[in-house]
C-alpha cells in the first residue's frame, strides 16, 4: 500500500514538473513572439519599396515553420522527460 502511494506521488510530482516546464516554455514563446512582432511591425513601417516589403515577408514566412518545428521539438522533449522519470 505504501509503495502504491509512493508511486502515485512520484508520478504526480513528475507530471506537475512537466506541466511547469511546458507552461514556462509557452510564456517564453509568447514573450519572444511579442518582441519579434513588435520588431517586425517597426521594420515594416520603415519599408520604402515593394521589393523590400517582399523580402521581409519572405523572411518571415521562411522563419515560421522553423519556429514551429523548434517549439514542437521542445514540447516533445518535455513530455518525453516527464514520462521517463
Amino acid at each position: 500500500m505504501n509503495t502504491q502511494f509512493a508511486d502515485a506521488q512520484k508520478s504526480t510530482t513528475q507530471m506537475m514538473q512537466g506541466l511547469q516546464k511546458l507552461a514556462q516554455l509557452n510564456i517564453d514563446v509568447m514573450q519572444a513572439s511579442f518582441a519579434e512582432a513588435t520588431k517586425t511591425a517597426q521594420t515594416m513601417m520603415a519599408v520604402k519599396s515593394p521589393q523590400e516589403f517582399a523580402t521581409l515577408c519572405t523572411a518571415e514566412m521562411k522563419a515560421a515553420p522553423e519556429k514551429a518545428t523548434a517549439y514542437g521539438r521542445q514540447v516533445r522533449d518535455i513530455l518525453t522527460a516527464a514520462s521517463q522519470r
